[in-house]
């Protein structure tokens, strides 16, 4: 016997003792940010390896030179040079291969 108001699974036209698709489907969707998360690290780099890259390509900027934000982007030369843009507190830098 159901009592009015209890929160069983059969008041909700599901089988009795199996979860009701609400919780599956919140499952679901933390199991599926999880994987979207783990995907965006491995394709986007984290702001310590940017900064680490930063710190490489331009050694003679001082050490409390602090990067800011970093773009891809492209020069227009006689050529396309495409490359990076590193902005930092006092510097706008740009690297090409």
């Amino acid at each position: 016997m159901v009592e009015k108001g209890s929160d069983s699974s059969s008041e909700k036209g599901g089988v009795p003792g199996t979860p009701s698709t609400q919780s599956l489907g919140s499952r679901n969707f933390i199991r599926n940010s999880k994987k979207m998360q783990s995907w965006y690290s491995m394709l986007s780099p984290t702001y310590k390896q940017r900064n680490e890259d930063f710190r490489k390509l331009f050694s003679k900027l001082p050490e409390a030179e602090r990067l800011i934000v970093d773009y891809s982007c492209a020069l227009q030369r006689e050529i396309l040079l495409q490359g990076r843009l590193y902005l930092s507190e006092n510097w706008i830098c740009f690297y090409s291969n």
